[in-house]
C-alpha cells in the first residue's frame, strides 16, 4: 500500500511538470552578402557544395538559413538540403545526419543585387547537437539539369602561403566544393558561403505549482514514514 502511495504522489509530479519547449535561437552566422559577395559557387552536374561550422549552442538543430538562390535558368528540380558529421574538419559523406529536399519554388530567383536568407526546416531530423562540436551543410542537386547559387564572400588574394583571409570571414569552419565521385577530393575554397544555424536549446523545466504540491505531498509522506 505505501509503494502503491509512493507511485501514485510520483506519477502526479511527471503529469504536472512537462518538458518546457524554447524558441529557436540563432547560434552561428555568416553574412556573405554584407561582406562584399558579387556571385557563388554554382551547383554543376556532380558538384557538391559544403560548409563547415562550430555549433555553439547545445540542444537541436531547429534550421538553416542560406544565402542561395536559383539559377537564372529556372531549376525544375528539388534542392537538397543535408547536415553531415565532419572528420579531421572536411566534411564526412559517409555520415549524413539528415536531409531535406527544398522545391524550386521555396528557392528565392537568382538576383545579384538582392541576397536575402531562406530557412529550411529542420527541426523534423531530431539532430542532437552540442556546444563545440563542427557540422557540415551540403548543398546538392536533385538532377544534373537543375542548378542553384550559394553566394560566398569576395575572395582575397593570399599574400604568402598560410596567409588567413582577412577579418570577416567565419572563423568557426570553411567551404568546400566536391563532388559525387568518391575519387575526387574535396576543394576548400578559402571564402565562405552565407548561411544561419539556429538551435532549439535544451531547457531544465520549472516546476508549476501543482508540481510543488506533489513535491510537498511526497516529502509529507516521507516524514510520516520516519516518524512511524
Amino acid at each position: 500500500m505505501n509503494t502503491l502511495k509512493l507511485s501514485f504522489a510520483t506519477v502526479i509530479l511527471a503529469a504536472w511538470m512537462p518538458m518546457a519547449s524554447a524558441a529557436p535561437l540563432l547560434d552561428q552566422e555568416f553574412d556573405a552578402f554584407a561582406a562584399g559577395s558579387s556571385g557563388g559557387a554554382t551547383l554543376i552536374p556532380r558538384q557538391i557544395l559544403y560548409q563547415t561550422f562550430t555549433v555553439g549552442l547545445g540542444g537541436t538543430l531547429a534550421s538553416v538559413e542560406l544565402q542561395a538562390q536559383q539559377d537564372f535558368d529556372t531549376p525544375t528540380d528539388d534542392l537538397v538540403v543535408s547536415i553531415l558529421a565532419t572528420s579531421g574538419g572536411t566534411p564526412d559523406p559517409a555520415t549524413v545526419l539528415g536531409s531535406v529536399s527544398v522545391p524550386p519554388g521555396a528557392v528565392p530567383p537568382a538576383d545579384f543585387s538582392n541576397v536575402p536568407f531562406f530557412s529550411v526546416d529542420l527541426s523534423g531530423l531530431g539532430i542532437a547537437v552540442t556546444p563545440g562540436e563542427q557540422l557540415a551543410i551540403r548543398l546538392s542537386q536533385a538532377s544534373a539539369d537543375s542548378r542553384y547559387f550559394w553566394y560566398e564572400a569576395e575572395d582575397f588574394v593570399e599574400e604568402e602561403e598560410g596567409t588567413p583571409p582577412p577579418s570577416g570571414f567565419y572563423a568557426g569552419g570553411a567551404s568546400f566544393v566536391g563532388s559525387d565521385l568518391a575519387s575526387i577530393p574535396f576543394v576548400n575554397t578559402r571564402v565562405d558561403v552565407g548561411f544561419r544555424t539556429f538551435v532549439e536549446p535544451v531547457v531544465i523545466p520549472e516546476p508549476t505549482s501543482a508540481g510543488l504540491l506533489s513535491m510537498l505531498f511526497l516529502g509529507a509522506y516521507a516524514r510520516r514514514r520516519r516518524e512511524a
